[in-house]
């Protein structure tokens, strides 16, 4: 009967102390060199950290399988090879300093490393030397920066604080299970999720009140919420207006939220700190000047918005939370009152005699019916929204929607009933691939946002242009084709037949036709 699996903590430097073998039924090894750096990166900010010199860090678990006085790595090969390599880095370049002797780790303490690099098993795989090589000669350029000092404190980390979970088992099947329940059947930590324990730790130095009060708005939204923010939202505008694609956001993305650390003294991290007091500062002095302020700018600036801008450095910590919390909130916000004017657009075309074809894309807009379930116009209305969220968040949204309130202006009457300018466009913008494309996905989407999908009628990246524009008439100047919706339908047009209706309500949007469908 096979005995029940062993685990226990294990620093590093005890991991490597022990018998360790890469069986021949292992992959070839194959880490990447983002991930490399991404751990070198972890492991000198852990070790260079001096607020929290005593916390323990965990670099996930290694399952292995005893054979006689043997450990076959089952599970955590990939981040022990590399581990392995650092540390022959560590002893190549103290050797050359001629302090080795005074290293607190040294190679010739770890009986693995010999024999795993001498491995006939191991070495015979074209994949695994060849990444073998490149790998060392990344961590070694990288840790030859570091000098001595930087070297020790890793090296005493290993020793001390740096662990790993070690799961030990007797029988290959049993290694072979817990590896498919951890792996497959086990959930890990979403990206968000993996950044609020990041941000968690930057505030190290705060109380645990403190702490607390930062992460409560976090906790008033659902896990569900805040991956949408990231997924749909914050990661696709940070791609576009780079002019990068955008891919799924996963855990190898969260460089991108951590933040900057004010502590490190660079010139731009102590340009984002200032921003945080001299911004609101700014603002006060400005509505006690008297200027126009608008009713919706004034609003969202006293949520809190100032301080924050997407694509924009921001201060690690706290200000994630609120960061986090304001765009979750703006963006509900948003969606109430974008579809609130595309209301207004179908409340038009329902009071006049419509066809059937007008009526199914009237119900798109309206988001009503089985029709608006359309995934080709889901994938151009979540283009639509990221579209919306970043003009907003560089202009405000006055030049976007009317205040809630009735104008006091009885001239303004009628102009409350339509969109402005700014929506019409960036609206049509979005629309073009549903109304040019039978089969809409996100790769389409993806390459239209980009200005790269020239069948679409417009090869301009819109994210990219908002990025640089300084006022929002360099928006308002940027041409939008008609060709997206010209006078052409093609034969697809039937087998989607409300993409006719939905062509018509741009084309009258945008001044070419009148209400009764007629050319002006």
């Amino acid at each position: 009967m096979s005995s029940n699996p062993r685990a226990q903590i294990a620093t590093i430097a005890q991991l490597f102390d022990k018998e360790l073998v890469i069986p021949n039924y292992q992959r070839p090894y194959k880490w990447s060199e983002r991930s490399v750096n991404l751990l070198i990166n972890d492991l000198k900010e852990i070790a260079d950290d001096s607020l929290c010199s005593s916390v323990r860090y965990r670099l996930g678990t290694i399952i292995v399988h005893r054979e006689a006085n043997k450990l076959n790595i089952v599970d955590g090969q990939q981040r022990v090879v590399t581990l392995a390599l650092l540390m022959v880095a560590f002893n190549k370049i103290e050797n050359e300093n001629g302090s080795a002797d005074s290293c607190e780790t040294k190679l010739s303490e770890y009986s693995f490393l010999p024999k795993f690099f001498n491995s006939e098993e191991f070495m015979a795989n074209a994949l695994s030397r060849q990444t073998l090589v490149r790998n060392y000669r990344i961590i070694e350029g990288r840790v030859r920066f570091w000098g001595s000092g930087l070297i020790r404190k890793v090296q005493d980390a290993f020793q001390k604080r740096i662990e790993v979970v070690l799961i030990e088992v007797e029988e290959l099947d049993q290694a072979f299970q817990i590896f498919d329940s951890q792996n497959y059947r086990g959930k890990n930590l979403a990206a968000h999720d993996l950044l609020k324990a990041y941000h968690l730790r930057c505030m190290g130095e705060l109380s645990a009140d403190e702490q607390i009060s930062a992460v409560e708005k976090w906790e008033a939204h659902s896990s569900t919420e805040i991956a949408a923010l990231f997924e749909k939202y914050l990661h696709r505008i940070g791609c576009w207006r780079l002019n990068n694609n955008a891919t799924p956001f996963t855990r190898d993305d969260i460089d991108e939220f951590k933040g900057v650390d004010v502590s490190d003294g660079y010139l731009y991290a102590l340009r984002t700190y200032a921003s945080t007091s001299l911004v609101p500062k700014h603002w006060s002095d400005v509505c006690k000047a008297g200027s126009e302020i608008h009713l919706l700018n004034q609003e969202w600036w006293d949520k809190g918005g100032n301080i924050f801008q997407i694509g924009q450095p921001f201060i690690a910590g706290s200000d994630f939370f609120k960061m986090v919390d304001y765009y979750l909130t703006l963006e509900a916000e948003l969606g109430k009152k974008v579809d609130a004017e595309l209301e207004k657009i179908a409340k038009i075309f329902a009071e006049k005699n419509c066809t059937d074809i007008d009526k199914k894309a009237q119900a798109l807009l309206t988001r009503k019916g089985e029709i608006s379930r359309d995934v080709g116009f889901q994938h151009a209305y979540d283009l639509f929204r990221c579209a919306v969220l970043f003009f907003c968040d560089r202009f405000g949204l006055q030049l976007l929607f009317q205040p809630d309130t009735e104008p006091s202006n009885p001239a303004l009457q009628d102009t409350a009933q339509v969109p402005k300018e700014a929506f019409i466009r960036l609206f049509t913008w979005a629309m073009l691939p549903r109304v040019t494309k039978q089969r809409l996905g996100f790769a389409s989407i993806n390459k239209f946002a980009l200005g790269a999908a020239k069948d679409c009628g417009c090869s301009v990246n819109i994210f990219h242009q908002l990025a640089f524009a300084r006022t929002p008439d360099e928006f308002l100047n940027l041409p939008i084709p008609e060709n997206g919706f010209d006078d052409k339908d093609s034969e697809d047009y039937k087998k989607t037949e409300y993409r006719k209706g939905l062509k018509a309500i741009l084309r009258t949007i945008n001044g070419k036709h009148d209400l009764r469908g007629e050319v002006k």
